[in-house]
């Protein structure tokens, strides 16, 4: 089974295809097929940033109502 990239690795692929379409030399097949590899990554990386603030919410929303008992 192949193990699922993680924030940190799909947001340095992110960053890669930015730095690849920074070149000025890159055909603009290619750098279509970067931009929309990146705003799939983008979009990605912006769910798992909400997922992970909803966590912390519920999460701090716990420990505030134990804290009140």
């Amino acid at each position: 089974m192949k193990k699922k990239p993680s924030f940190d690795d799909q947001l340095k692929e992110l960053e890669l295809l930015v730095e690849k379409m920074d070149q000025d030399e890159l055909p603009l097949e290619e750098a279509i097929a970067c931009y929309e590899d990146g705003i799939k990554l983008s979009q990605l990386l912006n769910k798992l940033l909400d997922d992970a603030q909803q966590k912390v919410e519920l999460l701090s929303a716990q420990v505030s109502e134990k804290k009140t008992k």
